[in-house]
Formats: C-alpha cells, sequence, structure tokens
C-alpha cells in the first residue's frame, strides 16, 4: 500500500494545478472514485475536518488519507510525495525566472497563459465539489450567503466559515434532537 500511495501521491503532486480545490477534486476521483480506497461519505468528513483545521486544506488531506491507509509511514510518504514535486517546480521556475534578465518580458504571456488554465482548473473543480449540492436550496442559500459576506468582508472569512459551518449543521439536524458528531471520525492524534 505504502507504494501506491508514492506511486499516487507523486502523480497528484505533478498534476493538481489549480490550488486546493482542483488538488481535493483529484484526490477525491482517485481514492473514492477509481480505487475505492475511501468510502465517499467518510472521505467528505475528512475534507469536512481539515476544511477546519488551520493550515493547507490539500496537504493536510493529503497525510490524512495515508494515515488512514498506511498508518503514521502512510501519512509521512503520502504528504511528501504530494508536496516534493511542487516545491520543485516552484525553485526550478524562481531559478529561471531570476536568471532571465531581459527574457523576463518575453515569458509574461507564458505566466498569464498559465494563470488563465489554472483558472479553468478552479472553475471546473469547484463545479465539480458543488454537483451533490446543486439541487439543494439550502446549500445554495448558504452557498450565496457566505460568497456575499466573503466579499464585503473579506477579514472576517474564519469566522463566516465557522458560522455557516454552524448553521448548516443546524440546518441538517433531525427535527427534535439536537446534533452530535459521529463516532466513525477518525482521532487526530
Amino acid at each position: 500500500m505504502r507504494g501506491q500511495l508514492a506511486k499516487l501521491f507523486l502523480k497528484l503532486g505533478m498534476t493538481s494545478f489549480g490550488g486546493p480545490a482542483g488538488a481535493i477534486a483529484l484526490m477525491e476521483d482517485e481514492v473514492s472514485r477509481r480505487r475505492g480506497w475511501i468510502p465517499p461519505a467518510r472521505f467528505a468528513e475528512m475534507l469536512a475536518i481539515t476544511k477546519l483545521l488551520p493550515g493547507p486544506v490539500a496537504t493536510q488531506l493529503a497525510i490524512w488519507i495515508g494515515r488512514e491507509l498506511a498508518g503514521r509511514t502512510g501519512g509521512l510518504i503520502a504528504g511528501l510525495c504530494f508536496i516534493l514535486p511542487a516545491f520543485g517546480m516552484l525553485l526550478a521556475l524562481s531559478a529561471l525566472y531570476a536568471g532571465a534578465g531581459a527574457l523576463r518580458q518575453q515569458l509574461a504571456p507564458t505566466f498569464v497563459a498559465l494563470q488563465a488554465a489554472a483558472l479553468a482548473v478552479v472553475l471546473k473543480t469547484t463545479t465539480q465539489l458543488f454537483r451533490p449540492y446543486r439541487r439543494s436550496a439550502g446549500a445554495w442559500a448558504i452557498a450565496s450567503a457566505s460568497f456575499a459576506s466573503v466579499a464585503l468582508a473579506p477579514r472576517a472569512e474564519p469566522l463566516v466559515i465557522l458560522g455557516f459551518g454552524l448553521v448548516g449543521a443546524w440546518l441538517s439536524a433531525p427535527q427534535g434532537r439536537t446534533a452530535r458528531p459521529r463516532e466513525a471520525v477518525a482521532p487526530l492524534g
């Protein structure tokens, strides 16, 4: 399993362009849909918890997936294999840009094209992640209200996420009972 994790997360680390949303969508596709290693409901729980933690969501999710499948060593392997390709690419591009001198002006359109490609990936994966909720009026209302809140008060983003998360939990709690955390969620430690 550790070899499979290393191979998968190296691939994801080299191809996950478009930010965290793109990386998360690719992880979900690979570990839940294609390989069936983690059931979709469990993946959704893991994603929800990593979104509440401070730090890079996609990296934390990669580490958790590795830990879930192959213990602590699996988490270390998945995390390193996911991070190192991007780190290497960033170093190479930085060195190229720093040493380019007059070539910078000629490279500018290439970087603009890369930004456009990354935006397309983000839009595609965002719609893919929202697909299960597209028929829910409540999900649309919460998404619209949270988007408007963050647009109006960008510094309050953590409070907006927490607040609308609580509203979503309250709305999805069974009538007459309070929502309780599911016991199926593995401890973080």
